[in-house]
């Protein structure tokens, strides 16, 4: 009963809501006509799909749709790239590569209509970082160097650092680790000198990350310790997330006991500031805990941990899966339970069967 009662809810509710958004775009048309305030009503739709970007992705959408209705019925040029961005922004958000993708083209043959470099560059940037998404590589550092050349020449100070930071991270996925640690550095120095906190922090994550990708654990620990204390100053919970995470595992491949449960405690106190739709680094996060009773010798606990963890990463296919079985085998080994310890050690060598098989077929 109470099944039927929420399915007639939504279907009556539906209605109201696409007539008032109707309305809402009947009054947003009336008012351009007036020939008035048009682009100003047009930048509000942005300004409202700013505000919904990470938060409602879907409202974002909703409100950047209806500013492409408006473009397109006052053929607003000036404005059509930030809109074309914007739902590259949103589709990659809602992790659409190939929709992220169509709409980063488009905002590239926009910037080129009215000849804005500022814009063409922003749209390289999205379009190196789409490629490398889709596993693209050549075409990725390809757009990468457009990038990297169109943005140095304009001098656009303000995304220099997280273009580093980006290109960082495609070096890393293809093991040039040098490369990668050279552009993540640049991006570090770059964001402090302009002020990009989240171009800095986004290239402090990627440096801090090739070092373990090298198991330079301590260079790593210094990096994410330094992240840790930025992102708390700059207010951004995702950097701050991210280094904990890391700081975690990187204090567990050094088995240093006590700044892991240190780490481990932090993240519980601050469980509830983290963004609840990320179910990767949720799963990272039961991974930390799992170490943290491992090296404590309370398995038990750290048993649960990465069962939670793996619930998730099954069910999703997340990044974090193989690494959870290794550390459920780790478990079973400690706990002389050596039927799960080989089921999870089979797991885990499909996992790395599969993810090799994935390699060999991009090239």
């Amino acid at each position: 009963m109470h099944r039927v009662i929420f399915v007639c809810w939504i279907f009556l509710m539906a209605s109201p809501r696409a007539f008032a958004q109707d309305n809402e775009l009947n009054v947003l048309l009336q008012a351009l006509k007036s020939g008035k305030e048009d682009t100003a009503r047009i930048s509000l739709l942005h300004s409202i799909q700013d505000a919904y970007l990470d938060v409602d992705n879907d409202s974002a959408l909703y409100y950047n749709k209806m500013a492409e209705k408006l473009i397109d019925l006052l053929k607003a040029e000036p404005q059509r790239h930030r809109c074309y961005h914007a739902f590259v922004k949103i589709y990659h958000a809602k992790f659409d590569n190939e929709k992220a993708l169509e709409y980063c083209l488009k905002g590239i043959a926009a910037a080129q209509g009215t000849g804005n470099l500022f814009d063409k560059a922003s749209s390289y940037r999205a379009l190196f970082s789409i490629y490398y998404n889709l596993r693209k590589r050549d075409s990725a550092i390809k757009y990468a160097m457009y990038a990297v050349d169109l943005t140095e020449k304009i001098r656009d100070t303000g995304n220099l650092a997280s273009m580093y930071g980006n290109l960082s991270r495609i070096y890393q996925g293809m093991e040039l680790y040098d490369k990668a640690i050279e552009f993540g550095k640049k991006g570090m120095e770059q964001g402090e000198k302009y002020k990009d906190y989240k171009g800095m922090l986004i290239s402090m994550n990627n440096v801090g990350n090739c070092y373990i990708s090298i198991s330079q654990y301590k260079d790593a620990i210094n990096i994410f310790e330094r992240q840790l204390i930025d992102g708390q100053r700059y207010k951004r919970m995702r950097s701050v997330f991210n280094a904990l995470m890391n700081l975690g595992i990187s204090y567990y491949n050094l088995v240093d006991k006590e700044n892991l449960h240190r780490i481990a405690n932090q993240m519980r106190a601050m469980e509830s500031s983290f963004d609840a739709g990320d179910k990767s680094g949720h799963s990272f996060k039961y991974l930390v805990y799992g170490y943290d009773g491992q090296l404590q010798n309370k398995f038990a606990e750290a048993e649960t941990a990465l069962l939670k963890g793996l619930s998730l990463a099954e069910a999703d296919s997340l990044p974090s899966l193989s690494t959870i079985y290794m550390a459920l085998s780790t478990i079973k080994y400690c706990e002389n339970d050596f039927v799960k310890a080989t089921y999870y050690d089979e797991k885990w060598s499909e996992m790395d069967k599969l993810e090799r098989s994935e390699e060999m077929a991009e090239y």
